[in-house]
This record gives structure tokens, sequence and C-alpha cells, in this order.
């Protein structure tokens, strides 16, 4: 059952090596020991090279408080700003993350989704999410997700990411 809401990019340029030549990027950063990147939104706002999403910091606890992901931004602390824009999208971010902690990732971003729905009072089909995840698969190849769609959707097309990736 394929989601409409879900597109799907192979073969994209963003790679753990290519991040490591983005303008923004902060030795800070031990990329080489790092399973998931959270990137930021490019030149989306003027004045801004890069912000990250309303959520950024909350989910980079939560994946850290996890215990089961090393996860990481690749700029200075002085360079993370969050984008506050108080929108009724709840937006996860972009993700970069090796092929080998998907199913962890997976699991984590969703219970994240839902701890946040739940504590909102709301329906998972009511609530729009909107989420990037580049899965690397090997130094040249990564696939990357797309996601705008109500949070069920999401949680639906979660099996949909996972054989996609371990079928191409």
């Amino acid at each position: 059952m394929f989601n409409d809401d879900l597109i799907i990019e192979y073969d994209t340029s963003v790679s753990f090596e290519n991040v490591k030549t983005a303008n923004y990027f902060s030795s800070e950063c031990d990329i080489n020991n790092t399973d998931v990147l959270l990137l930021p939104y490019e030149r989306f706002r003027e004045g801004y090279e890069i912000l990250f999403s309303e959520q950024a910091k909350e989910i980079l606890r939560f994946l850290e408080n996890s215990n089961q992901i090393k996860v990481d931004v690749p700029c200075s602390d002085e360079d993370f700003k969050e984008i506050e824009l108080h929108d009724a999208v709840f937006d996860l971010g972009i993700f970069l993350l090796t092929s080998a902690v998907l199913p962890v990732f997976l699991n984590l971003i969703s219970s994240y989704l839902y701890d946040k729905i739940k504590k909102r009072g709301k329906d998972a089909k009511a609530v729009e999410t909107k989420i990037e995840i580049n899965v690397e698969k090997d130094k040249n190849k990564t696939i990357k997700f797309k996601y705008k769609g109500s949070a069920k959707g999401f949680v639906d097309s979660l099996k949909e990411i996972e054989k996609i990736t371990k079928d191409d």
C-alpha cells in the first residue's frame, strides 16, 4: 500500500561525506561516530543561513536519552537556531542516518510523535506531520523519504520506508 503523502527520491546527494563539506559544518560534530544527524533547513529565512525545526532540541534530547543511537547536529552550538513558526504542521525536521539504525530510529521517532500527540489530546488523523528522512545505504547511495500528511499516515508509512530501504 503506497502512501501518496510519502515522496521518495533515490540516489540523492545527501550523505555523511557531503555534510562535512557544508558551510555550516563544525568540527564540534563527531560525524564519524554518529548514527543520526539532525540537519538544518538551509536559507529558510532571510538573515539565517541555517535553521532547525521547531522541535529540534526536544527531539535531540529524546533520541539521546534513548541510549539506542548516537545523534548529533553538524553545526556549532552558536549556529543552532530553531524555526519558531508555531504552525499547525508538526515539523519533525530533516534527518540523515545509516540504514543500520533505520528500524531503531523509526521506532523512536514514532514513539516521540505518539507521545506529543497524546499530550496535546489530539487525534493522529488530525495532526499534520512533516519529516524528511535520508537513509545512507552506502557511501554513494542515499534514499530520501519526504513525508507531509497526517501523523497516522506517517506511522502507516514506516513499514513502507523499511521495506523500500531493504529492497533497494
